[in-house]
């Protein structure tokens, strides 16, 4: 006596509502694409009497610079007085950031060796210099970047102060 539960085994799904599914995604997509070349086509062409009428003189922006800030790039110049590096603001600043380093130095030893008491005063007087390191240059930089912009000595006193500021970072979070 056969179940009622199972079908047949000459009963097959069939396939049709797959390739009608299939056809119809390439129906369309082939319609997209006769559709995107034929605006091209007419992008194309009108594009071309365009460019047949334009003014054979002289262009408007010729005098226009393309050399503007922020656009692409910059050439680095030398226009900037020599020996910034030398003047008194950046080298009592330095003298701070050296100290500050030396004392974050030293900290770092104290805090690998399980000195905490050492580690935290150490910290905290490398983090007051590194501050005022990074307080007496300044405004200082900020007048020589506007002034100078692109500058090679100003460039290297970024970089400086750059290090100085990583070096703030790691005793930043000392209290």
């Amino acid at each position: 006596m056969a179940s009622r539960n199972n079908p047949p085994a000459s009963a097959a799904p069939s396939m049709g509502p797959v390739i009608l599914i299939v056809g119809l995604i390439a129906a369309i997509g082939g319609a997209l694409i006769i559709m995107n070349s034929a605006k091209k086509k007419e992008e194309q062409q009108e594009g071309a009497p365009a460019q047949q009428n334009a003014p054979s003189g002289p262009s408007p922006f010729d005098d226009v610079s393309l050399n503007v800030p922020g656009s692409g790039r910059a050439k680095m110049v030398d226009i900037s007085p020599p020996g910034l590096m030398e003047t008194a603001t950046f080298m009592k600043a330095e003298a701070f950031a050296n100290e500050g380093i030396a004392l974050m130095k030293a900290a770092i030893e104290a805090d690998k060796g399980g000195d905490q008491e050492t580690y935290r005063a150490k910290g905290l007087a490398a983090k007051a210099k590194l501050i005022l390191s990074m307080e007496e240059s300044t405004d200082w930089w900020m007048d020589l970047n506007e002034k100078y912009p692109n500058d090679i000595q100003v460039k290297k006193i970024a970089r400086v102060r750059e290090k100085w500021s990583k070096a703030l970072g790691k005793v930043r979070k000392i209290k």
